[in-house]
């Protein structure tokens, strides 16, 4: 989660959320279950008239037959000074690595990949939206600003 508050950078790494209203322009797809945080993040950027970038945010992708969590999106998403979603990427390049003898770490066991990538305007400029390990892949960045358009890249 990454805002600007007063002319500073305030972040954090990795957010479980939701929204409990329906009203929010932009992509939503999973947004309506668990914690409220989505609201809490859109009601902040309202108030405070400011853009919200939220990265790191994890959705609900998959559930079990019991309804419990099976994995999850790991999703970027941006919010306008009015607290409208205005663009949502989740995550395309998942890590996952085996090192025999010393550690397995598989992000695919628990996050769901994305599948397409995001832009959107926005009062600086066009912004291309990305996370985490999406760094390691420059051809996703050739993409969003030789293709989409993007002039800002956001991870």
């Amino acid at each position: 989660l990454t805002s600007i508050v007063n002319g500073e950078q305030v972040s954090s790494e990795t957010i479980e959320a939701s929204t409990t209203s329906g009203q929010a322009s932009g992509d939503t797809r999973g947004l309506n279950d668990g914690v409220f945080l989505m609201d809490g993040l859109r009601t902040i950027a309202r108030e405070a008239s400011i853009w919200i970038s939220a990265g790191g945010v994890h959705i609900v992708a998959e559930t079990n037959d019991d309804g419990s969590t099976k994995r999850v999106h790991n999703a970027h998403i941006i919010i306008d000074d009015n607290g409208n979603i205005r663009c949502r990427y989740d995550k395309i390049h998942l890590f996952d690595i085996s090192i025999p003898g010393k550690r397995d770490y598989h992000e695919s066991a628990t996050t769901a990949p994305g599948n397409r990538l995001a832009v959107c305007d926005s009062p600086v400029g066009k912004l291309g939206i990305s996370t985490c390990y999406d760094m390691r892949f420059p051809e996703m960045y050739t993409r969003l600003v030789e293709d989409m358009g993007a002039q800002i890249l956001l991870k």
